[in-house]
């Protein structure tokens, strides 16, 4: 198991976990979904260093109030 490095006080409205999403199941009524601004979140990781569909936090609406229990 990974150690915890975030603690999530309060969600936030519509706070999400995304990646790129699924291609080639359409023909099985699964959509590609994924996130709303995947080149948003290519750039965000390429700056990182992470792979380019690692996931991330997709905030709208009201932001999540967090605590980063370790720098990262």
């Amino acid at each position: 198991m990974t150690k915890s490095v975030i603690k999530i006080i309060s969600p936030g409205l519509l706070s999400t976990i995304q990646d790129l999403g699924r291609y080639g199941f359409q023909h099985l009524g699964i959509p590609e979904s994924g996130a709303m601004d995947k080149f948003a979140l290519r750039v965000g990781n390429s700056l990182l260093g992470n792979p380019e569909n690692r996931a991330a936090i997709e905030i709208t609406g009201i932001g999540p109030s967090l605590i980063f229990l370790e720098n990262i």
